[in-house]
């Protein structure tokens, strides 16, 4: 039996109670795993800190859409920070536009991709994965299909039920992945005509690139709140790894704290690096070493491209932040979430509400920013 799951949230168990001897209080500890299947990345996230606010941060931001989010649960190495991030901009503006919080399925629409339910409209994922809900024309709510844990395998590539004990089985998050058609065939709740509008889409339709957004991609975002009041997705290269968040608001007063994601950029981006060429030492298959030391060298290239930008663009400007809705920094003031009730020791803590990010976060590693509306 291949059990990981003890591994994960021992790691993050460490990391909450951890938090707290940063100098800053305010920095939280988050871990990012890779959107893949390998035994080494579940082995060795990335582990990351985000700013939460205090009393000051929304004095005299744009705070309209605060009050509409929903924290979320913590994706773990389920690698659906795509669909936590859409899920959230859904619920916003389901809120923000019929005054009704739902807490709307992160499984549905991780299962509507993989049923390729929508397909037939993607022109490029990264941006338009919020028609798949067109398809269907509804959103089932989370306690008619709950984020959990179950065991599965992989079958030719694909991910499927399995049972405890089952040769190749997993029990983890990954489960979500599993298609029921049964449940994702719900009635569930009727959603108006949605849409989006590309702020910004890397040319190579890469979601690892770093220094392509542009000059006023800031502004871009600012306008667009101040146009529809409605959220934006964010993709971007997460030391390493792609990430997907909401954005609901920013506020150009706010004290960006140093700058603690870009300023460590490179840093984190060197030391996972420097892992790499670990396991790439230990390869005996000679085309596996030269593939890790190629995925080593672009994390050191990456890293020095981002810190190079960085300083040439003045470092950091002290102020100005954007408001995120993201999936992988709980804290332990939010309530635990049982992600199987048939077994205790799994629950984690709900992800903060909202962290801060320093507008040179967008400016320097974003490669994707759309705004969703209805139409």
């Amino acid at each position: 039996m291949k059990f990981i799951l003890l591994l994960i949230f021992t790691v993050l168990s460490t990391h909450l109670h951890a938090q707290e001897s940063d100098f800053n209080p305010r920095l939280i500890s988050g871990l990012k795993y890779a959107n893949t299947d390998t035994q080494y990345e579940d082995r060795f996230p990335l582990e990351t800190k985000a700013l939460l606010p205090d009393q000051n941060s929304f004095n005299g931001g744009y705070n309209h859409l605060l009050k509409h989010v929903l924290p979320s649960i913590f994706q773990a190495n389920a690698g659906s920070c795509l669909f936590m991030s859409h899920t959230s901009a859904l619920e916003v503006l389901y809120s923000y536009s019929f005054g009704k919080q739902i807490d709307f399925s992160e499984r549905y629409l991780m299962n509507l991709s993989t049923a390729g339910i929508g397909d037939n409209r993607m022109s490029n994922w990264r941006t338009d994965t919020v028609y798949r809900v067109n398809e269907t024309g509804q959103m089932l709510q989370h306690h008619q299909y709950p984020f959990t844990m179950g065991w599965y395998k992989l079958v030719n590539g694909s991910k499927v039920a399995a049972t405890e004990g089952e040769p190749g089985a997993w029990y983890s998050v990954k489960f979500n992945w599993v298609l029921d058609n049964n449940r994702i065939n719900q009635p569930g709740i009727r959603m108006p005509r949605l849409e989006r509008e590309i702020l910004f889409e890397d040319q190579e339709q890469n979601q690892w690139n770093v220094g392509q957004a542009p000059e006023d991609i800031v502004k871009r975002l600012k306008d667009a709140f101040q146009k529809r009041k409605a959220p934006i997705v964010v993709i971007y290269n997460h030391t390493g790894f792609w990430h997907a968040v909401n954005v609901v608001g920013y506020n150009d007063n706010a004290d960006s704290a140093g700058c603690p994601f870009v300023s460590t950029y490179k840093e984190k981006m060197d030391n996972r690096a420097e892992q790499i060429r670990e396991e790439a030492r230990a390869a005996t298959d000679p085309k596996e070493r030269r593939r890790l030391e190629r995925k080593a060298d672009g994390f050191n290239s990456r890293g020095k491209e981002v810190h190079d930008n960085f300083m040439r663009d003045g470092g950091c400007r002290g102020k100005g932040v954007f408001y995120v809705r993201d999936s992988i920094y709980p804290v332990e003031s939010q309530p635990l979430y049982d992600y199987d009730p048939t077994r205790q020791g799994e629950e984690v803590h709900l992800n903060a509400p909202i962290i801060l990010r320093e507008y040179e976060w967008l400016e320097q590693v974003a490669n994707h920013a759309y705004q969703i509306y209805f139409e």
